[in-house]
């Protein structure tokens, strides 16, 4: 199904062809249609019945026309790029009516497929549920993808019952919506096979391996055998999962890779005091992640010896 989506010509896009070509070669789901930032522009939107809208802004003066398109289609998807990241702009932009942020930095290709991604996944949550907290809005996306990959988990179930996993099945967990749809993304560039869902508290992944419900069935949700874990998160930290993983004599051996996102001597000493086998700090790119997701496949799968080998 072809999704509808207005794009707001930037005065200067900079991305080395015309927008309109990028998006019919690289966006096949989407209709794209550009336009200008002129007076009638909200009123256009208003009655083109598009399902998303696409406009950049740098500066809190540029959120004028978000805050016009809000009040015009109150539920209409607005996907801002921008570069800035601080977190003021970004809180003014959400409270301005904006529903998801697309860096810039990109190259072309997989610019157009970020916007083609959060375009598709955020009309398909607005067709199956009502949305409720705009904050947890992303995150029913990326459970909504890793929903569409539990029907691989059965086709990989005996290879998962084996003692000893030439590749390993990562298990993630991130409250950062953001960053856990990138890591999916770099996954499957990386050929990475990651068929288990993403996990969005230290709750959940405590809940997951130790089968409680909703996770009791290990047909369905089969234990990883590697944990990707955010240092920080809401409720329990990391470092708390960490150690309860390493209580339990069935996960002691589990690897367990620690991600944040700056140095911290403290964290780094905790980390390794309760026996993480790795401590890395989020990468500040999109291929740069994929590098980084290639190199715990390459290690965990062909150079490391676990103890059930």
């Amino acid at each position: 199904m072809s999704r509808r989506v207005l794009v707001v010509q930037p005065p200067d896009p900079g991305l080395g062809e015309p927008l309109s070509e990028a998006f019919r070669l690289h966006a096949k789901t989407l209709v794209v249609e550009i336009a200008d930032a002129t007076s009638n522009l909200v009123d256009r939107i208003r009655d083109s019945g598009c399902d998303a809208v696409v406009c950049w802004a740098e500066r809190a003066e540029e959120m004028e026309l978000v805050v016009r398109i809000r009040a015009s289609r109150p539920k209409l998807p607005i996907l801002m790029v921008t570069p800035n990241t601080d977190e003021t702009f970004q809180a003014q932009a959400i409270q301005g009516g904006v529903t998801t942020f697309i860096p810039p930095n990109r190259t072309l290709p997989l610019f157009v497929g970020l916007i083609e991604q959060a375009v598709n996944l955020r009309a398909t949550a607005a067709e199956t549920k009502a949305m409720a907290k705009q904050g947890w809005e992303l995150s029913r996306e990326v459970r909504q993808l890793a929903r569409e990959t539990r029907a691989l988990s059965e086709l990989s179930r005996q290879r998962l019952e084996k003692p000893f996993r030439a590749v390993p099945i990562p298990l993630l967990v991130s409250n950062d919506h953001d960053q856990a749809f990138l890591m999916v993304k770099a996954f499957e560039k990386a050929e990475m096979f990651a068929p288990l869902p993403i996990l969005q508290s230290s709750e959940e992944a405590i809940a997951y391996l130790s089968g409680t419900d909703p996770y009791h069935n290990r047909e369905r949700y089969p234990l990883p055998s590697l944990v990707i874990l955010d240092f920080h998160g809401p409720g329990m930290s990391g470092l708390e999962v960490l150690g309860w993983i390493r209580q339990h004599d069935r996960l002691k051996h589990l690897p367990v890779i620690m991600l944040s996102g700056a140095l911290d001597a403290k964290d780094l000493r905790g980390g390794y005091g309760l026996q993480a086998n790795s401590y890395l700090i989020k990468p500040g790119n999109f291929d740069e992640l994929v590098e980084m997701v290639r190199a715990i496949n390459l290690y965990w799968s062909s150079l490391n010896v676990s103890p059930d080998h």
